[in-house]
């Protein structure tokens, strides 16, 4: 009899060790990056792998629901009333929004080469930059000479140790794209106006192209421009159009487009959460950070991950933004 009832105790104390902690919901939405269609597909595998990988992780989260918002400031807006639990948002609703509550849980990884900004030497030698390419959670732009006989004058100058000086770029004919570009136009005004205290606007002769980088990309080849300004991986997305598709160019596009500055940092896209949500305890969103960090990082990935180009997480704080701050302001001056 004493036998029987330590094993019943011993059967008892191990339901009690590995019971999984119910949660009675669980909200995810996220904002319109793939189209209503793909999302009827692919919603209820994501809520069953999330549910599964947190049942795993000790949590059985009793209704999961993923809803698909209208938009990026709507997901947000879903977390601040309560709607939903976290959302995936662009960081530009993040600063709309982070003062009414929003706390961010995650960032999502992209590739980007882990040079020493201030070595570009290193960010003009492709074997280099091929070798440091990985995944990271910021990004930058970057401005690059071209080839043109003004932008050949500017690289002697470089190549000699001399500063440019503003007169030297202010003489010279920029490209850009969209004004509400990070990497095409926000961040290397912003490196103008740190470095010399003017802006794009400023130059005497600068040109917004209309149909994008591949338009700047084609005018730079044809060297009608002699700046242009983009992401710092420009030249690695074009190299294989530089001799063909129209540019018919026969230099490689790392020796005919110089990368001679970079910008600040530029953060990427956050999975955000209510501050001070008293739903969950701090436990139980450290567990959810690390199965959406385990279910990206997977072998085989989520589709639903797939369609929204998510190739990674890292954990975040609201310091890892800051840099994002001047950026904000200027676009919200360029908008008011």
């Amino acid at each position: 009899m004493k036998k029987f009832l330590f094993l019943s105790l011993l059967l008892l104390q191990a339901c009690t060790v590995f019971a999984p902690k119910p949660i009675e919901s669980l909200t995810v939405a996220i904002s319109p990056s793939i189209s209503v269609e793909s999302f009827n597909q692919l919603d209820q595998t994501f809520e069953k792998e999330l549910k599964t990988q947190l049942r795993e992780a000790g949590y059985d989260v009793q209704k999961l629901e993923l809803i698909r918002a209208t938009s990026n400031h709507q997901a947000g807006e879903m977390i601040i009333s309560g709607l939903a639990d976290i959302a995936f948002i662009s960081k530009l609703t993040y600063f709309d929004l982070k003062d009414q509550g929003l706390m961010p849980l995650l960032t999502q990884l992209e590739p980007s080469y882990n040079l020493d900004p201030t070595e570009l030497d290193a960010w003009n030698d492709p074997v280099q930059l091929d070798a440091s390419k990985t995944l990271s959670s910021t990004h930058r732009s970057a401005l690059y000479l071209g080839s043109s006989e003004y932008a050949m004058k500017l690289r002697e100058k470089l190549n000699t140790g001399e500063q440019l000086t503003w007169i030297d770029l202010n003489g010279a004919k920029w490209c850009h794209v969209l004004v509400t570009s990070l990497e095409g136009y926000i961040y290397p005004s912003l490196w103008l106006i740190e470095n010399y205290d003017r802006r794009i606007v400023e130059l005497f002769q600068h040109e917004r192209v209309i149909r994008g980088y591949d338009e700047m990309m084609m005018r730079v080849a044809n060297q009608n421009c002699d700046i242009v300004v983009g992401p710092e991986d420009i030249r690695d997305q074009y190299a294989s159009k530089w001799s063909s598709a129209g540019y018919d160019r026969s230099a490689s596009i790392y020796s005919e487009l110089e990368l001679f500055a970079l910008t600040d940092a530029i953060p990427h896209d956050v999975v955000v959460y209510r501050d001070g949500q008293t739903k969950y305890d701090e436990v139980f969103v450290q567990d959810l950070q690390n199965v959406l960090v385990a279910m990206v990082s997977a072998d085989i990935k989520n589709p639903l991950f797939e369609q929204m180009q998510i190739k990674g997480f890292v954990e975040t704080s609201p310091e890892h933004f800051d840099v994002y701050a001047k950026a904000y302001d200027y676009l919200q001056e360029i908008f008011n």
